[in-house]
């Protein structure tokens, strides 16, 4: 009926355009706005007049998943490195059965997420044999390096050059207010050498494994890639699992006893970028009001954290949060513009802030992490080429390529390139 209705009703319009049929006006104004086109298809779904079509692409759809062959996507070159990556990854059941909802509880299923970034290295990295350190007590993995105190130095140059600190006659101290956190980050940008100068990895979604519930699981998704790589007993491949090392900051926790309430509730709802955008501007603040107390006290920075003195104990506490958050800083901006050695160096020196957090499960894995590097110096220059997932390049005005990449840690991607993909993709399937 509501085909047949809806024909009459253009066919009246078309024969009488006088008497204007409201049903012809509002399809040709739906038709008129792009913008409107989905609505434009809502009505026409709801008349059932592109119900055939729907549900024929919807079973092509289906027919194309049951039959895709993923690993026949997998890149095969030898200057090609393979990083594969597991998750867990959660379904709930989008609607409740019939019944009482506050007496039906949502069931949920879970699998292990299995993704490949193959990207591109030199070849002399791909051919030159595997290099293998022994571990030893003197090998100094842990704690402040020269990048990194190169790194906090810099830090502090740019932010006393924006606050350009001047005496007036009067004696009294003027400084430059105006700037923000997007100059002083863009500033800091100029700094820093940008890494993954290749093309962007090939990403790649394979068949999924079994409910991660236990280390059997684990090993079984792992496993798979054997068969997925066509592995030799003798070859190897790099496997790492979905952890954010800074994924819940023990900054959090630091910053959290010097007073600042209200982290706890971006830490609770694990926002990462939000949580990050909040230490940034604390960051900011911090170093500003320190430079600022300094110059008015003429307090050497240097002489802050003199240990011989019990003065200015809250300015103690405000300054290794400076230089702890300037670590953090560092570490983000090496994942943004892929400078895989400024991410090492900055994991190195911030080591001990995890153990003293009660992060140990995190300190276990910068150890092995840090380790790993040491021992194998291949698989660190690699990462020199590859340390990110390497975000395509834009195109300037001018018609050249933008060589200054920006960069997602691999976390980052596979939240954005694999669970929010296939998430999306299941909620527009129906069983």
């Amino acid at each position: 009926m509501k085909i047949v209705t809806f024909f009459v009703s253009v066919l009246t319009g078309i024969a009488f355009p006088s008497c204007n049929i409201w049903l012809t006006n509002v399809l040709s104004s739906l038709a008129r706005k792009p913008k409107l086109l989905s609505s434009l298809h809502r009505l026409l779904s709801l008349w059932n007049i592109v119900g055939h079509s729907e549900h024929h692409e919807r079973n092509l759809e289906k027919e194309r998943i049951n039959n895709a062959v993923p690993t026949q996507r997998l890149y095969q070159k030898l200057d090609i490195w393979n990083l594969a990556v597991i998750d867990n990854i959660d379904f709930k059941q989008k609607t409740f059965s019939f019944g009482n909802i506050y007496d039906t509880t949502r069931n949920s299923s879970h699998a292990t997420l299995r993704m490949a970034f193959q990207s591109v290295i030199p070849n002399y990295l791909a051919t030159c044999q595997e290099e293998l350190i022994t571990l030893e007590e003197d090998n100094r993995i842990f704690g402040m390096n020269f990048t990194m105190q190169e790194a906090l130095d810099g830090f502090q140059s740019i932010l006393e050059n924006l606050l350009d600190f001047r005496s007036t006659n009067e004696g009294n101290l003027e400084y430059n207010q105006n700037f923000d956190v997007e100059i002083i980050k863009k500033a800091i940008l100029e700094k820093f050498e940008h890494g993954c100068k290749g093309p962007s990895p090939h990403v790649v979604i394979l068949e999924p494994g079994d409910n991660p519930n236990s280390d059997q699981a684990i090993l079984g998704a792992a496993t798979m890639y054997k068969a997925d790589f066509n592995l030799q007993e003798t070859a190897y491949l790099d496997i790492v699992a979905d952890e954010a090392i800074y994924r819940r900051y023990g900054l959090l926790n630091l910053a959290r006893r010097l007073g600042v309430q209200f982290l706890d509730k971006f830490e609770a709802a694990v926002d990462y970028r939000m949580t990050s955008r909040v230490l940034d501007f604390l960051w900011v603040a911090v170093g500003v009001s320190i430079n600022i107390f300094t110059k008015r006290k003429n307090i050497n920075l240097s002489e802050i954290m003199n240990e011989n003195t019990d003065t200015n104990i809250f300015l103690k506490i405000w300054y290794l949060y400076y230089q702890w958050a300037g670590i953090w800083k560092a570490h983000r901006i090496g994942m943004r513009i892929g400078n895989h050695n400024l991410q090492r160096d900055a994991l190195a020196a911030a080591s001990p802030l995890f153990p003293s957090a009660g992060k140990s499960n995190y300190a276990v894995a910068i150890a092995q992490h840090l380790s790993t590097l040491t021992k194998y110096p291949k698989l660190n220059e690699i990462l020199q080429h590859v340390g990110a997932f390497r975000i395509p390049k834009n195109i300037d005005d001018d018609g050249s390529e933008n060589q200054k990449p920006v960069c997602f840690g691999f976390d980052e991607a596979l939240e954005t390139f694999g669970v929010h993909f296939i998430k999306q993709t299941s909620a527009s399937l129906k069983s």
